[in-house]
């Protein structure tokens, strides 16, 4: 019995020795390329001083000043961030939703090659398809040709090196981080729910859905309106037109394709996954400055184009890293949110 005794206690210890082990290496690998670097980004934020003549850190010094330079200075910036990341994010919810419900619901047997197809362009390199989406937007590519043989639009005309181009693109980056979510969420509903479901509320959402699509098309006309940058140069009668068309169109397809039994049943099912997809796709857009790089211009440069011209090209590390600290703050704060309303345990089940 003893010798059995000792037997069982060094298989556990030799068990407790490979797991401590295994979860040392993930450890040190976070503590040295992202807590060292973080905390020292975060002790230049509060320093003084410069590349050439030397930081004075805590504990000799501490000062606010750094954030409130930035602030004052990139408020700009700041806002192209928040308005162009939550428009993009917004305009991919609208494309992956009905693209996973479709695939989920009525793919069939091809459901697992539609969902490939979906996520096979995203194997490719970020970078290039970026440069992809220059071609496209370009003054010769496929659109501006084809909107300038139709006479809609004059030789001069050009998308590239505007807003429309930087939430184009980054509306195509986000799509797989809303899509992957959302599709999970659908296929973890029993089929049986939704079948019992259209027997109590068949048919279209209605009037409901009319008011509902409406907000949405006004949601998304007045982020449109501070994310392109719209100025008072630009036609107040033509803007409110288009918002009347905009808002009319949305309210009618959302009252005449989507049904009670996705407005009422499967979408407080899957809100969870939304809120994860919401998360995943809105931190890289936020955080994004290669598409404003390549795609923008001057006026559409983002907080991660700022802070990567403090750091590279103006040696302003201070300034640099206060505003990367605003921006770590502002994403931890979104993450604690999701966390504290989706539960811990549950996190993973949607962004994993």
């Amino acid at each position: 019995m003893g010798t059995k005794l000792r037997r069982r206690t060094r298989g556990t210890g030799r068990v407790m020795t490979v797991r401590s082990l295994l979860l040392a290496i993930p450890a040190l690998w976070l503590a040295v390329f992202f807590a060292l670097p973080l905390l020292y980004s975060l002790m230049l934020s509060v320093s003084e001083g410069s590349v050439a003549s030397g930081f004075l850190s805590p504990p000799d010094v501490f000062t606010l000043d750094n954030y409130e330079r930035v602030l004052m200075q990139n408020a700009m910036n700041i806002r192209n961030s928040l308005t162009i990341g939550v428009l993009a994010t917004a305009l991919a919810f609208l494309i992956a939703i009905p693209l996973a419900y479709g695939i989920v619901y009525h793919g069939g047997r091809y459901r697992n090659v539609m969902m490939a197809l979906v996520l096979m362009p995203f194997l490719t390199s970020y970078i290039i398809r970026i440069i992809s989406w220059q071609r496209i937007l370009g003054s010769e590519g496929p659109l501006v040709s084809l909107l300038r043989a139709l006479g809609i639009v004059d030789e001069q005309f050009t998308i590239v090196g505007t807003p429309f181009a930087v939430v184009a693109a980054l509306t195509y980056q986000s799509i797989p981080f809303v899509f992957l979510p959302v599709y999970i969420s659908f296929s973890k509903q029993a089929p049986a729910l939704r079948e019992a479901a259209e027997d109590l509320y068949s048919g279209p959402w209605g009037r409901n859905g009319f008011w509902v699509g409406a907000g949405v098309g006004l949601g998304m006309c007045v982020l449109a309106f501070f994310a392109l940058r719209f100025d008072e140069n630009d036609s107040w009668l033509v803007a409110v037109a288009v918002i009347l068309v905009v808002v009319t169109l949305c309210g009618a397809l959302a009252a005449r394709f989507i049904s009670a039994t996705f407005a009422l049943v499967l979408f407080p099912l899957i809100s969870n996954g939304l809120m994860g997809a919401a998360l995943l796709s809105l931190i890289p857009a936020i955080g994004d400055y290669v598409n404003a790089s390549l795609l923008g211009n001057t006026n559409t440069q983002m907080i991660g184009n700022v802070i990567q011209q403090k750091y590279l090209v103006q040696g302003d590390f201070t300034g640099a890293s206060a505003l990367a600290a605003l921006l770590i703050m502002l994403l931890l704060v979104m993450i604690a949110v999701y966390v504290r309303i989706v539960g811990a345990k549950k996190v993973f089940d949607y962004v994993g």
